[in-house]
C-alpha cells in the first residue's frame, strides 16, 4: 500500500519542479543546497526531503536569493511555509 516514491532522479526532479538538470546541480554545487544520494553505478538520487527543499527554495526565490535560503535551516524554511 505504500505507493509513494521516496527516491528521485534528476530527472524526476526536473519533471515534478520544473527546473532543468543544469540548474539542480548547480543547486547541489554551488548553493549546497540539494545533498543527493550516492549509488554504486555513479548515479545520484534525491530523497523526498530534497524534493522538498528545492520546491520551498524555488516558491521563496522571488523573496529571497537561493544563496540565502540554502543557508537557511530547514526549521526557519518551514516557519515560512
Amino acid at each position: 500500500m505504500n505507493n509513494v516514491k521516496n527516491q528521485f532522479s534528476i530527472k524526476d526532479l526536473k519533471n515534478i519542479s520544473g527546473i532543468k538538470a543544469h540548474n539542480n546541480r548547480i543547486c547541489e554545487k554551488r548553493h549546497q543546497l540539494l545533498h543527493p544520494e550516492g549509488r554504486n553505478c555513479n548515479k545520484r538520487f534525491h530523497i523526498l526531503s530534497n524534493l522538498q527543499k528545492l520546491l520551498n527554495a524555488m516558491h521563496y526565490n522571488k523573496e529571497m536569493r537561493i544563496s540565502k535560503i540554502a543557508c537557511m535551516p530547514d526549521v526557519e524554511l518551514n516557519k515560512l511555509i
